[in-house]
């Protein structure tokens, strides 16, 4: 894949988020999805991860490509603390925010940057996509259950 296609799935995932957030209505974002997450939670921390990446992407554009090493486990508990103090109606704008603003960044990078960066195999700050659509389809889950 090269960086038309990130772009273009990235923003096809963003409308799909603008589109399932438009429709949820305040009791939606208090659904259960399990393993202690509910919508709220689960846009609180699709919010969190497409803003880091998109630090991250700001300072590679700076500074080069470099190691960003991280572990998600120990971030996301520490995510779920916030994401459980924000309101479920906050969640959801908050996430599409969050979206537009790394997919309007990932649209103006260098290619050159870009092949960087898929060669440090850091693709998850392009690729924004499929993260999202993971738990987008999650959420849909739910909210047939609930």
């Amino acid at each position: 894949m090269g960086l038309q296609e990130y772009i273009h799935e990235n923003d096809d995932s963003e409308q799909r988020l603008i589109a399932q957030v438009s429709q949820l209505s305040a009791a939606d974002y208090a659904a259960d999805m399990g393993g202690g997450w509910t919508v709220r939670t689960a846009l609180a921390h699709l919010a969190f991860w497409d803003s880091c990446r998109l630090a991250l992407l700001q300072r590679w554009e700076l500074t080069g490509v470099s190691d960003a090493p991280s572990d998600s486990d120990i971030i996301n508990a520490g995510v779920d603390v916030l994401a459980n103090a924000i309101s479920g109606p906050a969640a959801g704008p908050l996430a599409v925010r969050a979206a537009q603003a790394i997919d309007a960044e990932v649209r103006k990078i260098p290619p050159e940057l870009a092949a960087a960066i898929e060669a440090a195999g850091q693709l998850t700050v392009l690729r924004r996509s499929a993260h999202r659509n993971t738990h987008l389809d999650e959420i849909a889950k739910a909210l047939k259950q609930a």
